[in-house]
Protein backbone atom coordinates (compact mmCIF):
# COMPACT_ATOMS: atom_id res chain seq x y z
CA UNK A 1 0.00 0.00 0.00
CA UNK A 2 2.72 2.52 0.97
CA UNK A 3 4.87 1.66 -2.06
CA UNK A 4 1.90 2.10 -4.38
CA UNK A 5 1.14 5.44 -2.77
CA UNK A 6 4.74 6.62 -3.32
CA UNK A 7 4.60 5.65 -6.99
CA UNK A 8 1.33 7.50 -7.50
CA UNK A 9 2.71 10.61 -5.81
CA UNK A 10 5.84 10.44 -7.98
CA UNK A 11 3.76 10.26 -11.16
CA UNK A 12 1.63 13.23 -10.12
CA UNK A 13 4.60 15.41 -9.22
CA UNK A 14 3.97 18.83 -7.66
CA UNK A 15 0.93 19.78 -9.72
CA UNK A 16 -1.75 17.79 -7.95
CA UNK A 17 -1.41 18.63 -4.27
CA UNK A 18 -5.12 18.22 -3.56
CA UNK A 19 -5.17 14.82 -5.24
CA UNK A 20 -2.09 13.69 -3.34
CA UNK A 21 -3.66 14.85 -0.07
CA UNK A 22 -6.86 12.97 -0.82
CA UNK A 23 -4.94 9.78 -1.66
CA UNK A 24 -2.85 10.13 1.51
CA UNK A 25 -5.98 10.45 3.63
CA UNK A 26 -7.55 7.47 1.90
CA UNK A 27 -4.43 5.38 2.49
CA UNK A 28 -4.38 6.36 6.15
CA UNK A 29 -8.05 5.39 6.48
CA UNK A 30 -7.38 2.04 4.84
CA UNK A 31 -4.45 1.35 7.16
CA UNK A 32 -6.48 2.23 10.24
CA UNK A 33 -9.31 0.02 9.03
CA UNK A 34 -6.91 -2.85 8.46
CA UNK A 35 -5.48 -2.42 11.94
CA UNK A 36 -8.97 -2.54 13.46
CA UNK A 37 -9.80 -5.68 11.47
CA UNK A 38 -6.57 -7.35 12.61
CA UNK A 39 -7.19 -6.53 16.27
CA UNK A 40 -10.84 -7.58 16.03
CA UNK A 41 -10.01 -10.91 14.37
CA UNK A 42 -7.33 -11.49 17.00
CA UNK A 43 -9.91 -10.90 19.75
CA UNK A 44 -12.33 -13.23 18.02
CA UNK A 45 -9.71 -15.98 17.82
CA UNK A 46 -8.75 -15.55 21.46
CA UNK A 47 -12.40 -15.67 22.54
CA UNK A 48 -12.86 -18.91 20.59
CA UNK A 49 -9.73 -20.28 22.28
CA UNK A 50 -11.10 -19.25 25.67
CA UNK A 51 -14.37 -21.11 25.09
CA UNK A 52 -12.52 -24.15 23.80
CA UNK A 53 -10.31 -24.11 26.89
CA UNK A 54 -13.39 -23.98 29.12
CA UNK A 55 -14.80 -27.07 27.43
CA UNK A 56 -11.43 -28.81 27.72
CA UNK A 57 -11.08 -27.86 31.38
CA UNK A 58 -7.79 -26.10 30.63
CA UNK A 59 -8.17 -23.30 33.17
CA UNK A 60 -4.63 -21.95 32.87
CA UNK A 61 -5.30 -21.43 29.17
CA UNK A 62 -8.52 -19.60 30.09
CA UNK A 63 -6.50 -17.21 32.27
CA UNK A 64 -4.05 -16.59 29.43
CA UNK A 65 -6.87 -15.92 26.95
CA UNK A 66 -8.49 -13.48 29.37
CA UNK A 67 -5.25 -11.51 29.57
CA UNK A 68 -4.86 -11.45 25.79
CA UNK A 69 -8.44 -10.25 25.37
CA UNK A 70 -7.95 -7.62 28.06
CA UNK A 71 -4.86 -6.23 26.31
CA UNK A 72 -6.70 -6.13 22.98
CA UNK A 73 -9.60 -4.26 24.54
CA UNK A 74 -7.27 -1.73 26.16
CA UNK A 75 -5.70 -1.05 22.77
CA UNK A 76 -8.81 -0.92 20.56
CA UNK A 77 -11.66 -0.25 23.02
CA UNK A 78 -13.57 -3.07 21.31
CA UNK A 79 -13.94 -6.75 22.09
CA UNK A 80 -15.16 -8.76 25.08
CA UNK A 81 -16.54 -6.57 27.88
CA UNK A 82 -14.48 -6.15 31.04
CA UNK A 83 -17.23 -7.72 33.16
CA UNK A 84 -17.27 -10.88 31.04
CA UNK A 85 -13.49 -11.09 31.21
CA UNK A 86 -13.60 -10.70 34.99
CA UNK A 87 -16.18 -13.48 35.27
CA UNK A 88 -14.16 -15.87 33.11
CA UNK A 89 -11.02 -15.12 35.11
CA UNK A 90 -12.89 -15.77 38.36
CA UNK A 91 -14.35 -19.01 36.98
CA UNK A 92 -10.88 -20.26 36.06
CA UNK A 93 -9.51 -19.35 39.50
CA UNK A 94 -12.39 -21.18 41.20
CA UNK A 95 -11.71 -24.31 39.16
CA UNK A 96 -8.02 -24.04 40.06
CA UNK A 97 -8.84 -24.13 43.77
CA UNK A 98 -8.66 -20.37 44.44
CA UNK A 99 -12.33 -19.80 45.22
CA UNK A 100 -11.79 -17.03 47.79
CA UNK A 101 -9.67 -15.05 45.35
CA UNK A 102 -12.19 -15.64 42.57
CA UNK A 103 -15.07 -14.37 44.72
CA UNK A 104 -13.16 -11.31 45.89
CA UNK A 105 -12.16 -10.29 42.36
CA UNK A 106 -15.59 -10.85 40.85
CA UNK A 107 -17.45 -9.13 43.70
CA UNK A 108 -15.30 -6.03 43.26
CA UNK A 109 -16.02 -5.95 39.52
CA UNK A 110 -19.74 -6.56 40.06
CA UNK A 111 -19.98 -3.72 42.57
CA UNK A 112 -18.19 -1.31 40.23
CA UNK A 113 -20.52 -2.30 37.39
CA UNK A 114 -23.62 -1.93 39.61
CA UNK A 115 -24.99 -5.29 38.43
CA UNK A 116 -28.53 -6.28 39.44
CA UNK A 117 -28.61 -8.66 42.41
CA UNK A 118 -30.16 -11.55 40.50
CA UNK A 119 -27.32 -11.52 37.95
CA UNK A 120 -24.69 -11.36 40.69
CA UNK A 121 -26.36 -14.36 42.36
CA UNK A 122 -26.30 -16.32 39.11
CA UNK A 123 -22.62 -15.65 38.47
CA UNK A 124 -21.59 -16.27 42.08
CA UNK A 125 -23.51 -19.56 42.07
CA UNK A 126 -21.47 -20.70 39.09
CA UNK A 127 -18.26 -19.79 40.92
CA UNK A 128 -19.29 -21.68 44.06
CA UNK A 129 -20.22 -24.67 41.92
CA UNK A 130 -16.81 -24.54 40.23
CA UNK A 131 -15.31 -24.54 43.73
CA UNK A 132 -17.42 -27.60 44.71
CA UNK A 133 -19.46 -25.57 47.21
CA UNK A 134 -22.79 -26.94 46.00
CA UNK A 135 -25.02 -26.01 48.93
CA UNK A 136 -23.95 -22.38 48.61
CA UNK A 137 -24.57 -22.56 44.85
CA UNK A 138 -28.12 -23.78 45.47
CA UNK A 139 -28.67 -21.02 48.04
CA UNK A 140 -27.66 -18.38 45.50
CA UNK A 141 -29.66 -19.93 42.66
CA UNK A 142 -32.70 -20.00 44.94
CA UNK A 143 -32.20 -16.31 45.70
CA UNK A 144 -31.86 -15.64 41.99
CA UNK A 145 -35.20 -17.29 41.08
CA UNK A 146 -36.92 -15.50 43.95
CA UNK A 147 -35.85 -12.20 42.40
CA UNK A 148 -36.48 -13.28 38.78
CA UNK A 149 -39.24 -15.91 38.99
CA UNK A 150 -40.20 -15.34 35.35
CA UNK A 151 -36.74 -16.35 34.03
CA UNK A 152 -36.88 -20.00 32.96
CA UNK A 153 -33.10 -20.37 32.74
CA UNK A 154 -32.77 -19.66 36.46
CA UNK A 155 -35.15 -22.50 37.37
CA UNK A 156 -33.36 -24.86 34.99
CA UNK A 157 -29.98 -24.00 36.53
CA UNK A 158 -31.39 -24.55 40.03
CA UNK A 159 -32.86 -27.92 39.04
CA UNK A 160 -29.60 -28.92 37.37
CA UNK A 161 -27.51 -28.19 40.46
CA UNK A 162 -29.96 -29.99 42.75
CA UNK A 163 -30.07 -33.08 40.54
CA UNK A 164 -26.47 -33.28 39.34
CA UNK A 165 -24.55 -32.09 42.36
CA UNK A 166 -26.68 -32.87 45.40
CA UNK A 167 -28.79 -35.89 44.37
CA UNK A 168 -32.03 -34.17 45.35
CA UNK A 169 -34.30 -35.09 42.42
CA UNK A 170 -37.57 -34.30 44.20
CA UNK A 171 -36.58 -30.68 44.78
CA UNK A 172 -35.07 -30.53 41.32
CA UNK A 173 -38.35 -31.65 39.78
CA UNK A 174 -40.27 -28.92 41.58
CA UNK A 175 -37.87 -26.32 40.19
CA UNK A 176 -38.00 -27.77 36.69
CA UNK A 177 -41.81 -27.74 36.65
CA UNK A 178 -41.64 -23.98 37.11
CA UNK A 179 -39.53 -23.71 33.96
CA UNK A 180 -41.69 -26.14 31.99
CA UNK A 181 -44.74 -23.95 32.61
CA UNK A 182 -43.07 -21.01 30.85
CA UNK A 183 -42.50 -20.23 27.21
CA UNK A 184 -39.10 -21.76 26.45
CA UNK A 185 -36.58 -21.31 23.68
CA UNK A 186 -35.48 -24.39 21.73
CA UNK A 187 -32.22 -24.52 23.68
CA UNK A 188 -34.01 -24.17 27.03
CA UNK A 189 -36.29 -27.07 26.07
CA UNK A 190 -33.18 -29.13 25.36
CA UNK A 191 -31.71 -28.33 28.78
CA UNK A 192 -35.03 -29.24 30.42
CA UNK A 193 -34.88 -32.58 28.62
CA UNK A 194 -31.30 -33.14 29.79
CA UNK A 195 -32.04 -32.33 33.43
CA UNK A 196 -35.10 -34.59 33.32
CA UNK A 197 -32.79 -37.37 32.17
CA UNK A 198 -30.47 -36.78 35.14
CA UNK A 199 -33.42 -36.81 37.56
CA UNK A 200 -34.76 -40.07 36.12
CA UNK A 201 -31.28 -41.59 36.53
CA UNK A 202 -31.20 -40.47 40.15
CA UNK A 203 -34.57 -42.19 40.64
CA UNK A 204 -33.32 -45.41 38.93
CA UNK A 205 -35.88 -44.95 36.14
CA UNK A 206 -33.32 -45.90 33.53
CA UNK A 207 -35.51 -46.37 30.45
CA UNK A 208 -37.07 -42.94 30.95
CA UNK A 209 -33.64 -41.45 31.61
CA UNK A 210 -32.28 -42.97 28.41
CA UNK A 211 -35.14 -41.56 26.35
CA UNK A 212 -34.70 -38.04 27.72
CA UNK A 213 -30.91 -38.03 27.43
CA UNK A 214 -30.96 -39.35 23.86
CA UNK A 215 -33.50 -36.69 22.90
CA UNK A 216 -31.32 -33.99 24.46
CA UNK A 217 -28.20 -35.27 22.68
CA UNK A 218 -29.93 -35.39 19.29
CA UNK A 219 -31.11 -31.80 19.74
CA UNK A 220 -27.61 -30.66 20.71
CA UNK A 221 -25.80 -32.27 17.77
CA UNK A 222 -26.78 -29.57 15.21
CA UNK A 223 -25.49 -26.95 17.67
CA UNK A 224 -22.15 -28.64 18.33
CA UNK A 225 -20.13 -25.81 16.75
CA UNK A 226 -21.59 -23.18 19.08
CA UNK A 227 -19.54 -22.05 22.10
CA UNK A 228 -19.65 -24.37 25.13
CA UNK A 229 -22.23 -26.76 23.63
CA UNK A 230 -19.52 -29.40 23.28
CA UNK A 231 -19.17 -29.54 27.06
CA UNK A 232 -22.90 -30.06 27.57
CA UNK A 233 -22.81 -32.86 24.99
CA UNK A 234 -20.04 -34.59 26.95
CA UNK A 235 -22.13 -34.38 30.11
CA UNK A 236 -25.14 -35.91 28.36
CA UNK A 237 -22.99 -38.68 26.87
CA UNK A 238 -21.59 -39.44 30.33
CA UNK A 239 -25.04 -39.91 31.83
CA UNK A 240 -26.07 -41.95 28.80
CA UNK A 241 -23.05 -44.19 29.37
CA UNK A 242 -24.09 -44.80 32.98
CA UNK A 243 -27.74 -45.38 32.08
CA UNK A 244 -26.87 -47.79 29.28
CA UNK A 245 -24.60 -49.62 31.67
CA UNK A 246 -27.47 -50.03 34.12
CA UNK A 247 -29.67 -51.33 31.29
CA UNK A 248 -27.05 -53.88 30.23
CA UNK A 249 -26.17 -52.11 26.98
CA UNK A 250 -22.47 -52.57 27.70
CA UNK A 251 -21.05 -51.96 24.22
CA UNK A 252 -22.89 -48.66 23.80
CA UNK A 253 -22.08 -47.63 27.37
CA UNK A 254 -18.36 -48.22 26.94
CA UNK A 255 -18.28 -46.36 23.62
CA UNK A 256 -19.96 -43.32 25.19
CA UNK A 257 -17.59 -43.42 28.17
CA UNK A 258 -14.56 -43.47 25.85
CA UNK A 259 -15.84 -40.29 24.21
CA UNK A 260 -16.54 -38.52 27.49
CA UNK A 261 -13.71 -39.76 29.71
CA UNK A 262 -11.22 -36.99 28.91
CA UNK A 263 -13.86 -34.35 29.65
CA UNK A 264 -14.84 -35.99 32.94
CA UNK A 265 -11.24 -36.19 34.10
CA UNK A 266 -10.45 -32.60 33.11
CA UNK A 267 -13.53 -31.29 34.92
CA UNK A 268 -13.06 -33.54 37.95
CA UNK A 269 -16.50 -35.09 37.55
CA UNK A 270 -15.61 -37.74 40.12
CA UNK A 271 -19.12 -39.12 40.71
CA UNK A 272 -19.72 -39.66 37.00
CA UNK A 273 -16.27 -41.16 36.54
CA UNK A 274 -16.89 -43.68 39.31
CA UNK A 275 -20.29 -44.56 37.87
CA UNK A 276 -18.85 -45.03 34.37
CA UNK A 277 -15.94 -47.09 35.64
CA UNK A 278 -18.40 -49.57 37.12
CA UNK A 279 -19.67 -50.47 33.65
CA UNK A 280 -18.98 -54.16 33.01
Amino acid sequence: MLILLALVIGMLGHHSTSVILAITRLAALVLVSLAVVVFYSQSSRNYSRLNRAKVDGNWKEVLECVERLRRSRQTTRIGVADLELAYNRALALAHLGELDRALAEFNETAQNAALPTWLVCSRLAALYEAGHQYEKAVELRTQMVCEKPDMAAGWVDLANTLARRLNRPTEARRALVRAENMELTALEKTYVCYVNGVMFWREARYLEAKDKLETALNRLKPLAAKPLIGGVMMQVKSYLAVVNGELGNTVEARALFREARKYLEAHQEDELLRACQKIR
